[in-house]
Formats: C-alpha cells, structure tokens, sequence
C-alpha cells in the first residue's frame, strides 16, 4: 500500500465562516395548459470586499445575487430569488500583494456562489418546481464585469466632483 501523497501545509485560502444576509425565493406557478419549458436564467451578480482593519490577508466579502427563470411562453413564472451570502476568510502563503488582490476577489466569488449554489438546491427542492440548479459562472468573468464598472462608477463621480461649481461663501 502507498503512503497518500504530502498536504500542503499553508492553503491559500480558507473560508472561515459564512452566513446568509438576505434570501428571498418565490416560486410562480407555470399556466397549466400548454408545453412550457424555461429556456435560460437570468442571473445578476455582484459583490462588496472589505479587508479586516486589524488582521493581515482577512476579507468578507458579500455577494449579492438576483435571478430568473426565462420563459417566453410565460413570462414572469418560474423560480426567482434575491440573496446576499457573506464570507469570511483568509489568504496565506501568497508574497504579492497584487495576487493577493486577484485571489480574494476570483476565489472569494468562486467559494460563496458555489456555496449559495448548494443552499438555493436544497431549498428549492421543497417546491413544487422541484430542485433548481443554478448555472456553472466563470468566477473570473464576474470579477472583470464587477471590476471594470466599479471604476467606470469611480470615474463618473471623480468627472462629475472635479465639474461641479464651486459653492459661493456668503
């Protein structure tokens, strides 16, 4: 028998707690007359990091999500859900700061939607629907989205504070 292969001993990131700050899931009933079958979901993400004030390589991040089932034959029936689900953890053994930046972002988003996945299945399994199953996300493509509109938001108010007219001392 051969020993198992050596752990690493520093992983790089560890969740240490996670909760649910907002979880609002409605089921719409499908008309029954007619062949009906969702073609899609309509998912929004988003998401706020903040790094611990007093504890190196800490984060929480809350990632908030909105969606839908897309029917064209019945619009507006079908699951939807609202949920912020935040998590707290750590990111050890990475030397650069700017990796370190990448890693909190892609991972955290990667960590809590597939956690989020898991209770969203579970839950909706009581419906009469059954189990829905959100789609499979490229973690990385959210954080550019989330990322580049961030800046752009950054750039409109930092436009819109340098245009502004003075305000005249009476």
């Amino acid at each position: 028998m051969t020993p198992p292969p050596e752990m690493p001993k520093n992983v790089p990131l560890q969740l240490d707690d996670f909760f649910l700050s907002t979880l609002h899931i409605e089921w719409v009933p499908i008309p029954t007359e007619g062949d009906f079958q969702f073609q899609s979901v309509n998912l929004r993400l988003t998401y706020e990091l903040k790094s611990h004030s007093e504890k190196k390589n800490a984060y929480q991040m809350a990632l908030k999500m909105e969606g839908e089932e897309v029917c064209e034959k019945a619009p507006g029936s079908g699951l939807n859900f609202n949920a912020t689900i935040v998590g707290q953890y750590r990111i050890e053994g990475v030397e650069s700061p700017q990796q370190e930046a990448i890693l909190a972002r892609i991972n955290g988003v990667s960590l809590l939607y597939s956690t989020f996945r898991g209770i969203l299945g579970s839950v909706s399994g009581a419906f009469q629907s059954g189990r829905f199953s959100l789609p499979s996300i490229d973690p990385r493509a959210i954080v550019a989205d989330v990322e580049m509109k961030n800046a752009a938001k950054a750039k409109e108010l930092e436009e819109v504070t340098n245009k502004s007219d003075p305000v005249p001392i009476l």
